[in-house]
């Protein structure tokens, strides 16, 4: 039998919601308001629902805490509606469960990390907004997480903070970082795409892990440091849309990489910096950049089917080569 637990109107003390089959509904217009964790679901239980269409007000800890790493399937969802609220003076979400089906349509804040999952292939959607005034938006940290952004994830710090193995980000709005990157991504064969805008102080696309695929279909804007920064051996990105950077635009240090412009790249420092071996780079359209092309590295091959608006130099013959169309640079 499915236990039911409806917040019809305005409470200060803790929700408890710990046994399988139950589902929680805030009803829209009531505040739910605590001095610390407001709505506690830790342990094993599965197939817990719950529907915030209401406030969740945390002056302390977190808004939600949510199961733990020793579930790898959760069976459960968590829904902040348009009318929905879930604010936390310190942290917002913490899910720890795998296989979470989160989605935000309302608005879910923090002042610290909004949220946090560590479970495995969690499911976050956001069509509103997820806001940190001092920290992270979005920290996960388990392998075959899925994180899609329709709506805008604005933080002081990270935007997107992704350690698991095979992620997929995909990106349909705003990604914001006033002070750090708008995506960070550690784990291996991560995949990365942009079709909005992502926008950060510093490098607003950072990967170190190997095998990471970028796309950008968007605009990629840095308003201080490096567009697209990829750490990782056999990195793979590919620019149709618009990068933008006040340092260099992509720089890849990982071997055996590959670089594809089909788009529009500017940059004050150099629009493609490489230091590593075997790296393929390929211009089809437009590259406006301070220094042009920078490698760095043995087994390179460039070719030029676009505009460059600067030499490409190898450090280590003190060489400059012209990037004819059609031409590959050697």
């Amino acid at each position: 039998m499915i236990k039911r637990i409806v917040i019809g109107s305005n409470r200060t003390t803790p929700v408890s919601v710990l046994e399988t089959d139950s589902v929680f509904i805030l009803n829209k217009g009531i505040t739910l308001s605590t001095t610390a964790t407001t709505i506690l679901a830790t342990g094993t239980a599965t197939a817990r629902d719950f529907y915030i269409n209401g406030t969740v007000l945390s002056a302390s800890g977190y808004a939600f805490q949510f199961g733990t790493t020793a579930v790898a399937d959760s069976k459960s969802e968590f829904v902040v509606s348009k009318s929905g609220k879930v604010s936390g003076k310190d942290y917002g979400l913490k899910i720890d469960s795998g296989s979470l089906e989160l989605t935000n349509h309302g608005t879910v804040g923090a002042r610290l990390t909004t949220i946090t999952a560590a479970g495995t292939a969690t499911h976050l959607v956001n069509t509103g907004l997820i806001r940190s005034s001092a920290g992270i938006g979005v920290a996960s940290s388990g392998s075959n997480a899925v994180v899609t952004n329709h709506g805008t994830t604005h933080a002081a710090l990270h935007a997107m903070q992704l350690s698991g193995a095979s992620v997929l980000l995909t990106n349909n709005g705003e990604l914001r970082s006033d002070k750090a990157s708008a995506i960070v991504s550690s784990g291996k064969a991560a995949i990365l795409t942009n079709h909005g805008t992502a926008t950060a102080y510093g490098t607003t696309i950072a990967s170190s892990g190997a095998n990471a695929k970028i796309t950008n279909d968007g605009a990629v804007i840095s308003t201080n440091g490096g567009a697209i920064l990829a750490m990782g051996a056999v990195a793979i990105v590919t620019n149709s849309g618009t990068i933008t950077a006040l340092k260099n635009a992509i720089t890849l240090t990982g071997d055996d990489g590959k670089i594809t412009n089909s788009g529009l790249i500017k940059a004050s420092g150099y629009a493609i910096a490489v230091s590593a071996d075997n790296v393929i780079i390929t211009n089809n359209k437009t590259i406006t950049a301070g220094g042009g092309i920078k490698v760095a590295g043995v087994g390179e091959t460039m070719t030029n089917y676009g505009t460059v608006t600067r030499y490409a130099r190898f450090p280590g013959n003190d060489r400059l080569f012209g990037c004819e169309q059609g031409e590959p640079a050697q």
